[in-house]
C-alpha cells in the first residue's frame, strides 16, 4: 500500500467511530488486586501489584493518575499521586470506570456510569476530592469515595469532555447520525444532591463539516489559562482543522484554522489536544497544536495569531520518493507532508525560559524541541510509535516517561538518552504514579490480557557519567 494511500486510510480510521444506544447507572463491587507475580520478567525493576480488568472484549483503556482517594485528605501539596484512574470501553459491554489505589492496588469503587458497547466514555479528576466521569448520555460529578454528587443527562452521545474546577465540557452528538452537533458546558452547584449539575451553556452548532466525506466531527475540548489572567479558556478542535478559544462566559475569543483538510492534503487536520504553556520565553501564554500531516502550530494565546510552524515526518517519506516514477501530485503530497503528530508535554528542559515541547511523532522518533529557534533538542527512536502524552518528573524536569505498545522508556530530560526500559508484552497505557531519586513507579494497562500492572522501574535521578548508550540523538 503506498504511502499516500496509509495517510488516508489512517485519517479515516483516526475519525470513524460508532455510536448506538444509551443504558444505565450503576455502582458494582469487584475483585481487588493480586500480589505481584513471582514468575514475572522484574529484571533490576520491581513489581508492585497486578489486577484484573473485570471486563470482557476491551477496546480501548486509559488511565490517569490521580491525587485523590478515601483516607487522603491530609495529603500534602505536591507529593505523588495517590489513585489511578482507570477508564474501559468494551466492544460488548457498557462503559466501567473504577479507581484503585496507587502502591497496593486495592480497588477504591467501581462505577459503571450508562453506555452502551462500544460508546466512548471519559473520566478526569476535576479538583482534589472530586471527578467527572461520563458516558452514553450522562454526566456524573464523583466524589472521592465514588458517590455520586451531581447528574446531568446530555443532549445526545458522548463524543469528548474535559473537566475543570466545579465545571464540565462536553462535545455530543446526535445519535442519528454520530456528528457532533453540540457543545455544552455543565456546573455542579452547590450541594452534594445527585441532581446538582446543569447545564449553564448550550452551543448548538455544527462541529463538523458534513460535506467532507472523511470529516466525522472529532472534536476536543481543553480548559486552560490562554491570556495569563488566572481564568481558564475553553479549546475546541472543530471541524477537524479549527481551534476555537471561548471565553468562561461563553463568547468566541479567536478563531484558526489550521491549514488544508482535503483527503490527500490534510495540512491542518489536528492530531493532538492543544497544550497551553508560554514556549516563546515572553511570560505570556502560547498554544501549541501537533497536526496529522507532521506540523506542529503555536498560536499567541491572547489572540490567536500563528507563532511559529514546525514540520515534522518527511523524511519518513524520502525512500518512496527516491529512485520511482510518481505522479507530480503524488511527489508533492509526499515531499510536503509528513507523519502525524502525537499528545504534546510543554516543560521546560534548558532553563533558559519558555518550555519546550516534547512529542511522538509517527515517523518513529519522539522529539524535543524549542520552538524559540525551531532546533530539535534531541530525538529519541523507541520500537513502536509513541501517541501518548509524555510525562515529566515535577520540578526541574530531569527525567521523563515516555511508553510505545510493548515497552516504558525513562529517559533523561536534558539529552534523551534513555535510563530505564521495561517491556512487555503489550502496553495500552499508562502513568506515572511517583517519583524518587532513584526510581519511578509507574501503572501500566495490558488491554489484551486484561490486566493492570503498577511497577517501581529503576531508574537514578543523578546518573553522572551513564549517559551515552542511548536511542537519542541530536539532528545535524
Amino acid at each position: 500500500m503506498s504511502t499516500t494511500r496509509v495517510m488516508i486510510a489512517c485519517a479515516v480510521a483516526l475519525l470513524a467511530t460508532a455510536h448506538a444506544a444509551v443504558g444505565g447507572v450503576d455502582n458494582a463491587s469487584g475483585r481487588g488486586s493480586s500480589p505481584a507475580a513471582t514468575t514475572e520478567p522484574a529484571g533490576q525493576h520491581d513489581m508492585l501489584w497486578s489486577a484484573e480488568i473485570p471486563v470482557e472484549d476491551i477496546f480501548s483503556v486509559e488511565l490517569e493518575a490521580v491525587g485523590f482517594g478515601p483516607g487522603d485528605s491530609e495529603r500534602g501539596v505536591g507529593e505523588d499521586p495517590t489513585g489511578v484512574l482507570v477508564v474501559v470501553r468494551s466492544r460488548t459491554a457498557g462503559p466501567h470506570v473504577e479507581l484503585r489505589e496507587g502502591l497496593t492496588g486495592e480497588l477504591l469503587w467501581r462505577r459503571l456510569p450508562g453506555g452502551a458497547a462500544g460508546e466512548s466514555a471519559f473520566a478526569s479528576p476535576v479538583s482534589e476530592s472530586e471527578c467527572v466521569v461520563a458516558a452514553g448520555s450522562t454526566l456524573l460529578f464523583v466524589n472521592r469515595e465514588g458517590a455520586v454528587i451531581g447528574s446531568a443527562r446530555l443532549p445526545g452521545l458522548l463524543r469528548s469532555a474535559a473537566g475543570s474546577g466545579s465545571l464540565a465540557c462536553v462535545c455530543a452528538g446526535s445519535p442519528e447520525t454520530g456528528f457532533a452537533d453540540s457543545l455544552v458546558l455543565f456546573e455542579r452547584g452547590p450541594g452534594s444532591g445527585a441532581n446538582s449539575a446543569q447545564a449553564v451553556r448550550v452551543w448548538s452548532r455544527a462541529l463538523v463539516d458534513r460535506n467532507t466525506r472523511f470529516d466525522d466531527g472529532f472534536s476536543r475540548p481543553v480548559f486552560a489559562d490562554t491570556n495569563g489572567d488566572g481564568r481558564d479558556e475553553l479549546l475546541v478542535v472543530e471541524r477537524m482543522n479549527e481551534i476555537v478559544c471561548r471565553a468562561d462566559t461563553g463568547n468566541e475569543r479567536w478563531r484558526v484554522i489550521l491549514g488544508e483538510k482535503s483527503r490527500f492534503k490534510p495540512i491542518g487536520v489536528a492530531s493532538a489536544d492543544p497544550v497551553v504553556a508560554d514556549v516563546t520565553g515572553d511570560g505570556i501564554p502560547d498554544v501549541a497544536v501537533g497536526c496529522f500531516a507532521g506540523a506542529v502550530v503555536v498560536l499567541d494565546g491572547e489572540l490567536g495569531d500563528e507563532i511559529a510552524r514546525l514540520q515534522f515526518g518527511t523524511e519518513a517519506h524520502e525512500a518512496h520518493l527516491r529512485g520511482r516514477r510518481l505522479s507530480s501530485f503524488i511527489r508533492d503530497a509526499l515531499a510536503s507532508t509528513g507523519e502525524p503528530i502525537g499528545d504534546m508535554l510543554a516543560v521546560e528542559l534548558n532553563g533558559i525560559g519558555g518550555a519546550e515541547l516534547v512529542f511522538g511523532c509517527s515517523d518513529g522518533f519522539v522529539y524535543a524541541v524549542s520552538p524559540r529557534s525551531g532546533e530539535t533538542l534531541w530525538r529519541f527512536r523507541p520500537g513502536n510509535d509513541v501517541y501518548g502524552r509524555p510525562v515529566a518528573e515535577p520540578g526541574d524536569a530531569r527525567r521523563l516517561v515516555v511508553w510505545d505498545e510493548e515497552c516504558l522508556y525513562v529517559l533523561d530530560a536534558v539529552t534523551g538518552a534513555e535510563l530505564a526500559t521495561l517491556p512487555r508484552s503489550s502496553i495500552a497505557a499508562a502513568a506515572v504514579l511517583g517519583w524518587s531519586d532513584a526510581d519511578v513507579t509507574v501503572a501500566m494497562a495490558d488491554g489484551l490480557a486484561g490486566r493492570l500492572e503498577a511497577w517501581r522501574v529503576r531508574a537514578p535521578r543523578d546518573v553522572g557519567d551513564t549517559r551515552g548508550a542511548s536511542h537519542a540523538t541530536v539532528p545535524e
